[in-house]
């Protein structure tokens, strides 16, 4: 049985609930918290949904706005009734749709989402669940593969010295599991530099950030890392981050580079 199959089955009790409580309903819509259309009762007529709908429903769906009658929306051959459906903690769950021909449908949107009132509350029960369970499963997922990553981070670490090979492994890994545009480690005093990534080979970034490191060290006439322990954040650009790496914690020997997706 397909998804579509099962998510028609589940919401198909709703929609004999909802046609108990508006009879003179043609149909029903629920589009989902990221305005697609999720579900409806009969094959609808998406041509007739004009700018005003989409633009209400936009309105609800980004700012959880209640917009009252400004949510009785005239189409061609109905009028649309959009209600917000909300979770227990008010966040937007969706949009429900009642379409009812424009000869009968008079009552002012205020009534009609009272009428509906009962099987949406009973919606947002079943939906909240639904959300529950995802960002549940979404968690667990995360803490397995946050899991085998440190495995294998761990396997690296505990086989001696790592090798070319493994340090790509890392920086590979670690781009796909922080889910970042790239990775790149430079190790100019050893003729070194691994990159993983479009876009992590970010050499002069990372030259920069040396120098000034270098600088910092030298002024302060520290231990290297003791002098760089309390230092500023320093970020060439902001998607950039770096870190400085140590030969046997004596001298700075390079630095190791994440950038950031763009959307990130």
């Amino acid at each position: 049985m397909s998804k579509s199959t099962k998510k028609n089955e589940v919401f198909g009790d709703y929609a004999a609930f909802l046609n108990a409580l508006l009879p003179q309903a043609q149909g029903f819509l629920f589009h989902d918290r990221h305005g697609h259309l999720f579900w409806h009762d009969k094959a609808p007529d998406t041509s007739e949904l004009n700018d005003e709908f989409h633009k209400t429903l936009n309105r609800i769906l980004s700012t959880g706005d209640l917009p009252g009658e400004t949510a009785r929306i005239p189409l061609r051959d109905n009028v649309a009734y959009l209600v917000r459906l909300a979770s227990d903690t008010g966040k937007t769950l969706g949009v429900l749709t009642a379409l009812v021909e424009r000869d009968v449908a008079k009552m002012p949107h205020k009534f009609c989402s009272d009428l509906l009132k009962p099987a949406c509350r009973s919606m947002e029960r079943e939906l909240s669940l639904r959300v529950h369970l995802l960002d549940a499963n979404k968690r667990i997922n995360a803490e397995v593969e946050q899991q085998r990553f440190l495995g294998e981070i761990s396997d690296v670490a505990s086989s001696g010295e790592p090798s070319e090979e493994s340090l790509q492994m890392i920086l590979q890994r670690t781009t796909d599991q922080l889910n970042l545009e790239g990775a790149y480690l430079y190790l100019p005093g050893h003729n070194l530099e691994f990159s993983a990534g479009s876009g992590a080979d970010d050499r002069q970034a990372a030259e920069l950030m040396i120098e000034s490191w270098q600088d910092l060290i030298d002024e302060s006439g520290a231990h290297p890392a003791q002098a760089l322990q309390s230092r500023r954040t320093l970020e060439p650009g902001e998607r950039i981050r770096c870190w400085p790496v140590f030969s046997n914690g004596t001298s700075l020997s390079g630095a190791f580079v994440l950038a950031r997706a763009a959307d990130q």
